[in-house]
């Protein structure tokens, strides 16, 4: 399980410590790992975990919001999938009262981006002259032929590009250790390489396992 933050244990504790309570946990404080660790925890003692969606997005006040942007400040995520609320026909949110004025959720929208874009810029350049292992992976980097690169993910999903000038071709599956040299607010740039860990083959001819429909008939002899 992936390692709770402060507050999340937190959270918790305060679950434990109250066999009968209701956790109201904000936007963006990781919920499903929270609900991971409760159902954990949960099991074995029998104990019951409800999981009921509320309205806090539909009537999202501004003391809401500014504690969703405490929430990743403190966490410090290096990337955030991040969606605006809007109503969907046909679902129970669709129909509250109070919805919050959409020009009021894309101002507020703005801002979380721009605080993510700055945390995770924050947190790339901090791996600057640091080696990363990356696994290198298709489709990652539009401009690679051009400019010379692999791109890849690293272990926490950061994506990298590895200059390969002067080097074998590197190809989907290598693990590639290499050392940022240049961060970006959605990437990190890595020009010198230290290792790499090939996969036998190629990824024309790695084996696999054969598709198709079983034969009829008795089996041969």
């Amino acid at each position: 399980m992936a390692r709770l933050r402060d507050y999340q244990v937190e959270t918790v504790n305060k679950f434990i410590e109250n066999p009968q309570c209701i956790q109201e946990i904000a936007t963006g404080a990781g919920k499903t790992i929270i609900t991971a660790a409760l159902c954990q925890l949960v099991e074995p003692y029998g104990r019951t975990l409800t999981i009921v969606p509320n309205k806090s997005l539909v009537t999202q006040t501004e003391e809401d919001f500014l504690a969703t942007m405490d929430v990743v400040q403190q966490a410090r995520f290096a990337s955030a999938f991040t969606f605006q609320y809007s109503q969907r026909p046909g679902t129970p949110a669709a129909s509250m009262p109070q919805q919050v004025d959409p020009d009021v959720v894309q101002e507020r929208y703005t801002r979380l981006v721009e605080l993510v874009n700055e945390i995770a810029w924050g947190e790339n350049r901090s791996l600057e002259g640091e080696a990363v292992e990356v696994l290198i992976a298709g489709g990652e980097g539009r401009k690679d032929e051009r400019t010379m690169r692999a791109s890849g993910r690293a272990r926490d999903n950061r994506l990298v590009h590895i200059a390969t000038e002067g080097l074998d071709p590197m190809v989907e599956g290598d693990l590639v250790t290499a050392v940022v040299t240049y961060a970006a607010p959605h990437h990190l740039v890595a020009d010198e390489v230290i290792d790499v860990y090939r996969r036998e083959g190629s990824p024309g001819t790695w084996p696999g396992v054969p598709l198709g429909m079983p034969g009829i008939g008795a089996p041969a002899t």
